[in-house]
């Protein structure tokens, strides 16, 4: 009996690498509402924060919304609370 718990312990620890590794590895999966697929949707993870936003990333500038033929698009942006985000209005 304790061969197999010791064999299931390092097979634990051989199929979940240290917490440190699986930051650097990316997350992704498939939203589903009803059993089927979806978009337009925004996921977000918790936990530890990472070092911060990228070179790229502050100098993309805000998000930009535009209104145009009654709708807006992008229908959906994912933005940190206080964000400046540009609405136009190209109707």
């Amino acid at each position: 009996m304790r061969t197999v718990e010791t064999l299931a312990a390092i097979v634990v620890l051989f199929a979940f690498p240290p917490a440190a590794d699986a930051q650097a590895r990316p997350v992704t999966g498939v939203v589903r509402i009803g059993g089927e697929p979806t978009s337009e949707v925004v996921v977000y993870l918790e936990g530890e924060e990472t070092a911060g936003a990228s070179e790229a990333d502050r100098n993309a500038g805000p998000p930009v919304i535009d209104q145009n033929h009654l709708r807006f698009l992008p229908g959906v942006v994912a933005v940190r609370a206080g964000t400046e985000v540009d609405f136009l209005n190209s109707d």
